[in-house]
């Protein structure tokens, strides 16, 4: 195996595992609710934090990217989460529950940015591609993982569920290890461009990427929702078994592993707008078919999103990586987790508050206004994007006005 191919396994490897946590820790959660027979905002909270923790550590990692490479930092970040599954498997209680998931979030955010970054320096000719099989894998991290944690929990115990990812996360350590001194020299790999770190961080400010942070915020209130929420929503609103639940979510993620290589594919051949747009509004139309209570309808309607979801997300990531330069990538990449999971909690908060209140049946509605605004978003952002820019020719960053004519 050539040396792009070891590294793009790693990554891959990697973000399968990071998406596995992420979607297993609401299952345990619930499972510990249950038990403990408490609120929705009590395991609310550190769930939320969890998530939040995630995305705003995303610009520490990313800037260590750009300054260290991107293999460093993913070996910080993947020692912080292995040694965090050790301590869940050994926590006996909510609180010491909610402390470690809390510092998993952080050593989880350093996986996007790092292989993101790599990625997309490695692969320039084929971007979408990589971009494509890079979700690809990743994808297995998230609909197989809530089915095999919901019958770890029903059969054995939520702690199991952890002790599977430190063994898989001691391997990960591993390997990346073993990359640390390791290089790719290739005529298409991308090389940063010689500009002061300053300087090149000012393209950060430009219009069009601070509508690309808005649209990847958008799109990870809503995501993050339904994937928390979907365990607590299928027993208490659709009374389902917990188990039925993380099927019905594995399902869901299941349904996007075909729209990574499709969306790679679109992204390359048409360029990132065109399915941005088609896609993002396929998923509103998967929304409003969740807000009916009916098992079939229900799961047409979660297949609908998973698969528009994903296949959008090659798109996106090509987008970011188009509208910035090398140097700085890596902290756009930890941006965009700051919106993404930092501040994903906006949708997820006002929920689980209403659940108390009213009851979780105001979940998906909440859902379908937030996919609506970023429809909007997507439409502004095909207005002003002309295209992939020349950092090293051209003054575009610098010169780029709001212009919707």
């Amino acid at each position: 195996m050539d040396s792009k191919r070891k590294h793009l396994s790693l990554v891959s490897f990697n973000h399968a595992l990071t998406h596995g946590v992420v979607l297993s820790i609401p299952i345990a959660a619930k499972f510990i609710q249950d038990d403990l027979e408490i609120e929705y905002v009590a395991i609310g909270i550190p769930l939320t934090l969890s998530v939040m923790i995630y995305g705003l550590a995303g610009p520490i990692a990313g800037y260590l990217v750009d300054r260290e490479g991107a293999i460093r930092p993913m070996f910080y970040g993947i020692a912080v989460t292995t040694f965090s599954m050790l301590a869940l498997i050994l926590s006996e209680n909510l609180y010491w529950f909610s402390i470690w998931i809390v510092i998993a979030g952080f050593g989880l955010s350093f996986a996007h940015p790092s292989g993101l970054t790599l990625v997309s320096q490695l692969f320039v000719k084929k971007r979408g591609k990589a971009m494509g099989t890079f979700g690809f894998v990743g994808q297995f991290g998230q609909f197989i993982p809530p089915v095999v944690a919901g019958a770890i929990g029903t059969y054995y115990s939520w702690k199991y569920i952890f002790l599977v990812f430190f063994v898989l996360y001691l391997i990960a350590l591993v390997s990346c290890a073993l990359l640390l001194k390791s290089k790719s020299e290739s005529e298409d790999v991308e090389k940063p461009i010689p500009v002061e770190y300053k300087k090149a961080i000012r393209v950060l400010f430009s219009g069009i990427v601070i509508l690309v942070l808005l649209l990847t915020m958008l799109r990870g209130n809503y995501y993050r929702a339904i994937t928390t929420l979907l365990p607590f929503y299928s027993k208490d609103i659709m009374d389902l078994e917990i188990f039925t639940g993380a099927i019905l979510l594995s399902i869901m993620l299941f349904s996007g592993l075909p729209g990574h290589l499709i969306g790679g594919w679109l992204a390359d051949k048409y360029g990132p707008i065109k399915p941005l747009v088609f896609f993002t509004l396929t998923t509103i139309f998967g929304v409003i078919l969740c807000l009916s209570l009916n098992i079939f309808v229900f799961t047409i309607g979660l297949c609908i999103i998973g698969f528009s979801f994903f296949s959008a997300q090659p798109s996106e990531n090509v987008l970011t990586a188009n509208v910035s330069p090398l140097n700085v990538r890596g902290t756009l990449y930890g941006l965009k987790f700051v919106v993404s999971f930092g501040l994903s909690f906006i949708a997820l908060i006002i929920i689980f508050v209403l659940a108390d209140i009213i009851s979780l049946i105001i979940a998906f509605p909440i859902i379908l206004i937030v996919a609506i605004i970023a429809m909007f978003n997507v439409i502004i952002i095909s207005r002003i994007y002309k295209g992939p820019i020349d950092f090293e020719e051209s003054k575009a960053p610098e010169e780029e006005k709001w212009n919707f004519e």
